[in-house]
């Protein structure tokens, strides 16, 4: 499958992110990186299609649409983090093959110990799901302005797996939500040294 991946927001300029206890540009840069190795771990060609520069927010979604767009993926992600006061996590999409992949994803993101928000059909025209030719999702996983989620996602409380940091398992649960099914992570671990 070709997934098109964009970290929503830009590091610095006109289409920055929301910031609390989390800057979302940092935290979805860390968890992304996540899902896009284990995207690839699963076989599947990716495309990191978030700009490094923009001119406005505009310009910032059409550069990521235009990418995703030209290289023919079958699915388009944009990963993020929610502010404005609330916790947890929800996914929007704006077709009904989006919906599969926005209520999987919710669910596994739910299942790492954050709040289940739902998924939620766009109701704004959100340039990221009204411009893709392919079925999209704007991914949600907690909010960047509430301290448990914002806790959670910087390990303070352990997530599932004690051998993964809280970052890396969001990632993961992510990308096999988007796939369908789970990532065995069969990389060669280092030996430690004696």
């Amino acid at each position: 499958m070709k997934i098109a991946v964009r970290m929503g927001h830009l590091l610095q300029g006109a289409d920055t992110g929301a910031a609390g206890f989390l800057v979302e540009t940092d935290m979805n840069r860390k968890y992304g990186e996540h899902v896009i190795q284990y995207l690839l771990l699963d076989g599947h060609d990716v495309n990191n299609v978030t700009p490094i520069r923009a001119n406005s927010v505009g310009d910032s979604l059409q550069q990521g649409i235009s990418a995703a767009n030209a290289w023919g993926a079958d699915v388009f992600v944009s990963l993020h983090g929610n502010a404005g006061g609330g916790t947890g996590c929800e996914v929007v999409y704006g077709s009904n093959a989006g919906k599969v992949y926005a209520e999987r994803i919710c669910n596994a993101i739910a299942d790492c110990g954050y709040r289940n928000r739902g998924a939620k059909i766009d109701v704004r025209g959100l340039a990221e799901l009204r411009g893709t030719a392919m079925p999209a999702v704007i991914v949600e996983p907690l909010f960047v302005d509430c301290r448990s989620d914002s806790d959670l996602f910087n390990d303070v409380y352990p997530g599932k797996f004690a051998d993964m940091a809280n970052d890396e398992e969001l990632g993961k649960a992510i990308a096999e939500a988007i796939v369908g099914h789970e990532i065995k992570n069969t990389m060669v671990q280092p030996v430690a040294e004696l």
